[in-house]
Formats: C-alpha cells, sequence, structure tokens
C-alpha cells in the first residue's frame, strides 16, 4: 500500500495494491509504520461498516465538537463513492476549503482525514460498502450539521437530477455561516 499526500494539509489517499489469483484477493488496508512515517499517529478506538444501497445518496456534512473530534481512515470495498471533506480546524490556512475524493471499491482505495474535518459522501453506484475507522467514540450530542449544498461552499457533488436518498435530518442541517456563528471552528482535542 501507499500513502499519498492530498488535496488538503493533513488528508492522505490510500492506494492499495492487491495480491489477486485464482482464489480471489488479498488487500492490506492498513500499515501502522507506513502510517507514523508519514507522521500519522493514531489510535483507532473505533470501526464501523457502512453500506449505501442506492445511487445518488447522500450524507452530511457532518462533525463532532470537542472532546468527541474524529479523525477516519475510510476504505472502500465495493461500489464507488464521492468522499466530500471540508476543513473546519481553528487557525488552519485552509479552513473553509473543501476537497472532493472520488473512492473506487474496485481498487480499494482509502483516505484518511484528521481531526477537524466535515465530512460528506454520495453514492455514485449502487451497493457502496466502506469500512471508517474512527479515533473517537461517536457521541450524538457533539454532532454538528452544515447543510450540503449551502451556496458560500459552493461545493461541486457532480450531482444531475433529484437525490435518490437524503435524510430528513440533513436536509436540515444549517448554513456554514450558523455553523460559524455557533460553533466557530473545531480544535483539534
Amino acid at each position: 500500500m501507499k500513502i499519498i499526500d492530498g488535496p488538503l494539509p493533513g488528508i492522505f489517499l490510500i492506494e492499495t495494491s492487491p495480491f489477486t489469483d485464482e482464489r480471489g484477493l488479498l488487500a492490506r488496508t492498513f500499515e501502522q509504520v507506513l502510517f507514523e512515517e508519514k507522521n500519522i499517529l493514531t489510535n483507532w478506538l473505533q470501526e464501523s461498516f457502512s453500506r449505501t444501497t442506492k445511487a445518488g445518496t447522500l450524507r452530511g456534512l457532518h462533525v463532532q465538537t470537542p472532546p468527541f473530534t474524529e479523525a477516519k481512515l475510510i476504505t472502500i470495498l465495493r461500489g464507488r463513492m464521492r468522499w466530500v471533506t471540508l476543513d473546519l480546524r481553528k487557525d488552519s490556512a485552509t479552513f473553509g476549503h473543501h476537497a472532493v475524493v472520488d473512492l473506487n471499491g474496485e481498487k480499494l482505495e482509502g483516505l484518511y482525514v484528521p481531526r477537524g474535518f466535515g465530512h460528506g459522501c454520495l453514492s455514485l453506484t449502487d451497493g457502496c460498502d466502506l469500512i471508517i475507522k474512527s479515533d473517537n467514540r461517536y457521541d450524538p450530542a457533539h454532532g454538528v450539521g452544515i447543510i450540503w449544498n449551502d451556496p458560500e461552499l459552493a461545493i461541486d457533488w457532480g450531482i444531475k437530477g433529484e437525490l435518490a436518498l437524503i435524510s430528513e435530518g440533513h436536509k436540515t442541517f444549517g448554513s456554514f455561516a450558523s455553523f460559524r456563528e455557533t460553533v466557530g471552528a473545531i480544535a483539534k482535542k
């Protein structure tokens, strides 16, 4: 596997090199030593499996506030998913900037995102399966959302037509301006 600098400081793309033969495949999606070489010192506390059944399903943008901020390692196992990260880190030179990365399950691609970023995703195919490692536990009382189509952020999701699905809760997320007024920014801890 390779860890490659990503589109914003602190974000890394994870490329795997699956071994395949007539039996199937084997791919390494995490190796502590390689992460340490990139100065990514993360203790994973939680791992989740996510399945999105329909193309055009959108989740996010969401983030947890301290003390429940999270670094994440996202690995796609099946399908194609567009992952959006939004820099919400306090005192970051790229605060308010976002990056869009398409993850392909055929390549078992991954994405490392440090604490202080908001996350959103859009399924590009039916049947997207993801493994998501987090270095903190989920706490719904510390979850904050920013509406996915905020005009100030102007994220190009590449959506043509209607979304297949977005939860009622995510439809009611506030604006980026509202986030700045109520939360301000996300401290790392």
